[in-house]
């Protein structure tokens, strides 16, 4: 099978590149920054999905294509905007005027907006609340009113966020107060349920659409690892696995929420809204659609995700570079501050 994948440099993209080789597919990575992740017997093409000029260099025989490609809630209004909502709709047209027969395409469950009732449902009513997640339902909605009166069989993923091996940004504060022998601020009493993805369930995911391929055509779908432990059970977790002997801290939740959002209005910190609300009201979603359409049924749970990624973080962590994207360092002045006073 020959596979072209959107962002497939990036912290997704580059895994489920890797395995699909290693299945015996040729794949063609298209990333506007193809050096990062590069892997060897792959093609790396640079393009920006934004750009159609950019899509001649294409071939016109892919037998799959996946869209991993985003502008991450990190980035700005425009950037999110031209590159999720834009650039799905130059992808939509480049795919219709080439034929493309299968598409899968990577969105996420931010589109249920923050405190969502528990196991949330895909037949339940999106609301977006921020430049993210409406730019994801946009893009999801330009895909389905593009490519539903094509010849063409296509499928949205909504995965929660997901961890594993080389997974950074949001995720490696945690883990930078961990390795550093810092205790770690968890808002209010942690007990909330936060159901993550480990990265392996997402790729076993896509090789399950692909093979129910026709089941699955014109569905939404919901992924995720198992959840097993609250949120300040899992935070726990992996500082017991760096050894120092920290306990999580628990904070109060006003007086919290008003400082991280003035340090992010200041832009000295990347902790966003929905994720904050979502830490400590819970966010879980249903899986039984994936169960019935591509018998899906995660392999990893939301504790061994986090792990992982923080095993890897422990080992990498002196070759590691500062970026905005899921494989690199987020820079966050708050951060480095709390860890000084706790």
């Amino acid at each position: 099978m020959e596979v072209l994948i959107f962002g497939g440099a990036g912290f997704f993209g580059s895994q489920l590149a890797e395995h699909l080789k290693t299945l015996g597919h040729i794949v063609t990575v298209a990333d506007i920054n193809p050096t990062q992740m590069r892997l060897s017997d792959i093609n790396y093409l640079k393009l920006d999905i934004r750009n159609s000029d950019d899509y001649q260099q294409l071939s016109n025989q892919y037998d799959l294509v996946v869209n991993s490609a985003a502008a991450l809630p990190s980035y700005s209004k425009e950037e999110i905007h031209s590159t999720d909502v834009v650039g799905i709709q130059v992808m939509c047209n480049w795919m219709k005027s080439n034929k493309v027969s299968r598409f899968i395409h990577i969105s996420s469950t931010a589109v249920y907006g923050p405190a969502h009732e528990i196991n949330v449902k895909e037949s339940s009513s999106p609301n977006p609340t921020d430049n993210y997640s409406t730019a994801k339902l946009q893009g999801e909605n330009l895909i389905s009113d593009s490519l539903k009166c094509a010849d063409f069989n296509w499928t949205i993923l909504r995965p929660k966020a997901f961890v594993g091996k080389k997974r950074l940004g949001i995720f490696a504060i945690l883990y930078d107060f961990a390795l550093s022998g810092s205790r770690f601020p968890v808002l209010g009493n942690g007990d909330a349920t936060y159901q993550f993805l480990h990265v392996m369930d997402l790729i076993t995911a896509v090789n399950l659409t692909v093979k129910h391929s026709d089941k699955a055509n014109g569905h939404i779908i919901n992924i995720s690892s198992q959840p097993d432990a609250s949120v300040s059970n899992i935070f726990q977790k992996v500082l017991d696995q760096a050894g120092h002997g920290k306990q999580v801290i628990h904070v109060p939740i006003i007086p919290a929420m008003f400082i991280l959002r003035l340090s992010s209005s200041l832009g000295i910190s990347p902790i966003y809204d929905r994720l904050v609300h979502n830490l400590i009201a819970g966010s879980t979603i249903s899986l039984d659609k994936a169960n019935d359409v591509i018998s899906f049924t995660p392999s990893f749970t939301s504790s061994e995700a986090v792990l992982e990624g923080f095993d890897w973080y422990k080992s990498n962590v002196q070759n590691l570079e500062t970026g905005k994207t899921h494989n690199s360092l987020w820079k966050n002045k708050l951060a480095s501050f709390v860890k000084l006073i706790i």
